[in-house]
């Protein structure tokens, strides 16, 4: 909607912490799994082969992906937290405009930055919010 410039990327540690945690669990589980594949895959084709010779193959092929594998995890994990802050960022925005006017602070419309999901949802909400008469806090009294 209006702004673009995000300042901070990791903004919510228990929603895009438990995203790259689970990143990481795939990523290991995918690691494991194409090592597994790949063992089998080299004694199925070369069952002749002596297992000095076959593990070296093997080592080999995984030296090759490991490498490839770890140098894009950092560019997997930076991409799962900017993703999450399109969506991470707009509910704190709404968090703190419903915490303001239960707090009788006067309502300020909710802008998303371009790209942001639930953009619906915001302008829905700011409907609803700008309907709520502003009282002072009951707790300042």
């Amino acid at each position: 909607m209006a702004k673009n410039k995000r300042s901070r990327k990791f903004i919510d540690k228990q929603v895009q912490g438990i995203l790259v945690w689970r990143l990481l669990t795939h990523w290991v589980v995918f690691v494991l799994a194409v090592t597994i594949v790949s063992a089998a895959l080299q004694v199925l084709l070369h069952p002749l082969a002596e297992l000095e010779q076959q593990m070296l193959q093997i080592r080999n092929m995984l030296v090759t992906f490991l490498a490839v594998s770890i140098v894009i995890l950092p560019l997997f994990i930076n991409d799962t937290i900017k993703l999450s802050h399109r969506f991470v960022g707009p509910v704190l925005r709404f968090r703190g405009a419903i915490r303001d006017v239960a707090e009788g602070k006067p309502f300020r419309p909710i802008v998303l930055r371009t790209g942001d999901f639930w953009t619906d949802f915001a302008e829905e909400l700011n409907g609803v919010l700008s309907r709520v008469p502003a009282q002072p806090d009951e707790s300042s009294k």
